[in-house]
């Protein structure tokens, strides 16, 4: 039987120095930006737990910085220090259980909107979970939202953005745009 290969925590084809995740969780995307090569990696974490077991895993290592907090309100604030093309990691939803939920649960147009602020304009943006959005999950139905909004607000920031959709957990479920 042939299995099919995730491309989720596959980051190699989306290298640049820097690697900008929302929604830190166990860390597992944090080690796999390392992994492939990204020189410095920043993570927002929103639960106390899991941020504090990943600033335990990963504590040592200079290239990861992990901030504690709601992406809405961290986005704003490390950005103004970025200066070079990044990519983005946007995962920073409420998934039930012992996850944290800030403000907006499923903050993915604030975040975009937040990262149509900076100056610069062909980060490379990859959008986890977007099956959720297409089966309205309990957290997502309540969204103002589709995916269509998404793509339309990506292409806000830089028209010339190719939006493609690669497998996560399934098919067409993590959104990649860049140029």
């Amino acid at each position: 039987m042939l299995k099919r290969m995730s491309m989720k925590y596959n980051f190699q084809s989306y290298l640049s120095s820097i690697f900008i995740e929302s929604g830190t969780f166990g860390g597992d995307g944090v080690k796999a930006a390392i992994k492939s090569g990204f020189d410095k990696v920043i993570s927002i974490e929103l639960s106390k737990l899991y941020y504090r077991n990943c600033v335990e895993r990963f504590k040592g290592d200079p290239r990861i910085t992990i901030y504690f907090g709601d992406s809405i309100n961290i986005l704003p604030q490390i950005l103004p220090e970025i200066t070079t093309k990044c990519t983005f990691w946007l995962d920073g939803h409420y998934s039930g259980g012992d996850s944290a939920c800030g403000k907006i649960p499923v903050p993915l147009m604030e975040e975009l909107k937040i990262i149509a602020q900076h100056p610069i304009k062909n980060h490379i943006l990859l959008l986890d979970d977007m099956r959720l959005l297409r089966e309205h999950r309990a957290e997502w139905k309540n969204l103002s939202y589709g995916i269509g909004d998404i793509e339309k607000m990506i292409l806000s920031i830089n028209p010339e953005y190719k939006i493609t959709y690669g497998f996560g957990v399934a098919p067409n479920d993590i959104l990649i745009a860049q140029v």
